[in-house]
């Protein structure tokens, strides 16, 4: 098992049926290679991780990262895990503003880049919170 995650800026004029394409894409993709995970939309930013086979998952992550409904498609983590977070959720998904992100997770604008630092723990913990929140 292997997870990644990634955290990118949304371009200005996504909108709410982008974000539904989004999910719908995923969802069949997904499923189709055996991926699990959680799309996470705030500030005009996204967190994601994703779940699965580590090529497999490099597949999905190198056509993510040539989706034009975003930029600066930065690399947080990546690595073997032991079980999947998500394993009923082909792709779970989460939509809160900045003040949700800073005081449940203590994630704000820049926080992305300042603390790309994180541990394997403090990441898990991460999506662990994501998770309890959107089941």
């Amino acid at each position: 098992m292997y997870e990644l995650v990634y955290h990118s800026k949304a371009r200005s004029r996504i909108n709410k049926s982008d974000i539904t394409d989004i999910l719908e894409i995923s969802r069949a993709n997904n499923k189709k290679y055996s991926i699990t995970g959680c799309l996470i939309y705030f500030g005009k930013k996204f967190i994601q991780i994703l779940e699965g086979d580590k090529s497999a998952v490099h597949n999905i992550y190198s056509k993510i990262e040539q989706d034009n409904r975003h930029f600066e498609v930065t690399l947080f983590y990546h690595g073997p895990k032991m079980n999947r977070e998500f394993k009923k959720w082909s792709m779970g998904y989460f939509e809160g503003d900045n003040s949700i992100m800073q005081t449940k997770f203590g994630i704000s604008e820049n926080a992305l880049l300042e603390n790309s630092h994180r541990s394997k723990e403090t990441v898990k913990e991460f999506w662990q919170s994501i998770k309890k929140i959107i089941e």
